[in-house]
């Protein structure tokens, strides 16, 4: 099962995209900066973990442009794909967090309303 499960706060505001896909069609989505703290023995600070996450659920990317502001704490479940990007001696691997298929969903922690695909 590819599934993740993430809680942090956002970094910054979410940003509301718009892209114009394959068949011509325009799309909506999101990208989302996520500080997750990782804990650490008691003698040193807490370690933060910066998360990038795309939403592609028409429902979810509606509820971060009403709600998806820097410092909001976040509970987020998705999917994760690995894709390169570059070539030659500039190619790499990176893991994307992806929020828009089955399964997908978004809970403002603390209060507010959360969302999740249907």
């Amino acid at each position: 099962m590819n599934r993740f499960t993430l809680t942090g706060h956002l970094g910054e505001d979410a940003q509301i995209l718009t892209r114009t896909t394959r068949n011509n069609a325009e799309q909506t989505y999101a990208r989302l900066s996520l500080a997750v703290n990782r804990p650490t023995p008691k003698d040193q600070d807490n370690k933060t973990d910066w998360f990038t996450i795309w939403v592609y659920n028409s429902n979810l990317v509606e509820l971060m442009q009403k709600f998806g502001t820097k410092g909001k704490k976040l509970l987020v479940e998705g999917s994760m794909e690995r894709r390169v990007i570059g070539e030659g001696d500039n190619r790499q691997e990176i893991t994307t967090f992806i929020l828009g298929g089955f399964g997908a969903s978004i809970e403002l922690m603390g209060g507010g309303q959360s969302g999740n695909e249907a």
